[in-house]
């Protein structure tokens, strides 16, 4: 697995190099986005994990500054010594490498909820989007994976449920596909799937009613 934050010189080397892969697969088919995860310091600390993670991306920014393709960090839910739970980190990353327009961000609807910014309300909701916008920017955002959550908010506990069927409910989802300012952006169903991907023609059904 990739970790971009990691200090450990076996990890690191064969993260970047499957950064590289990744990145050079994207560009070839045309992909716009390679979305990853910041990463774990693994008990170094959330800071020397944040500077490690913006020197490995200086420099993949630096080896595909002529491609297309845009590196884009996952919010978390703040599992162990995971980075991401908090806006304030990518914040710090993204001030760290000035603010470049080339790099964005993934909100996971369940990882935030269980990193404790609680969406399942109206209110709730956009008390978060706007606390995103000053902390980031919501232009920063490239892409939203969509999931409910089995688990409470702040339980920094990742697990997946089908949309309006967990911890969020149906609130949050609604106010996303109602908002024009992420009109345009993708959103992609990551909740459980059986074998007939039955679930997503349910969830897809659910987003499409709040547009309709």
């Amino acid at each position: 697995l990739i970790n971009l934050a990691t200090v450990d010189p076996a990890v690191h080397e064969n993260s970047m190099e499957s950064m590289r892969i990744e990145l050079k697969r994207a560009e070839s088919l045309a992909i716009p986005y390679v979305v990853v995860h910041p990463g774990s310091h693994k008990e170094s600390g959330e800071l020397v994990g944040i500077i490690q993670i913006v020197e490995n991306l200086r420099r993949l920014m630096e080896e595909f500054k002529s491609a297309k393709v845009q590196i884009v960090l996952e919010t978390t839910a703040g599992q162990g010594s995971t980075i991401g739970y908090e806006f304030g980190h990518f914040s710090e990353i993204f001030d760290r490498l000035d603010w470049p327009e080339n790099i964005g961000l993934c909100v996971d609807t369940a990882h935030i909820f269980q990193a404790g910014y609680d969406i399942s309300t109206e209110k709730g909701f956009d008390q978060v989007m706007n606390e995103l916008d000053e902390t980031i920017g919501v232009d920063y955002i490239r892409a939203f994976h969509l999931n409910d959550s089995k688990t409470e908010c702040g339980s920094r506990v990742d697990r997946h449920e089908q949309l309006g069927k967990g911890k969020i409910g149906k609130v949050a989802f609604k106010k996303l596909m109602t908002d024009r300012r992420f009109a345009k952006i993708p959103m992609i169903l990551e909740t459980p799937k059986g074998s007939d991907q039955a679930e997503d023609v349910d969830n897809l059904e659910l987003l499409r009613s709040f547009i309709k």
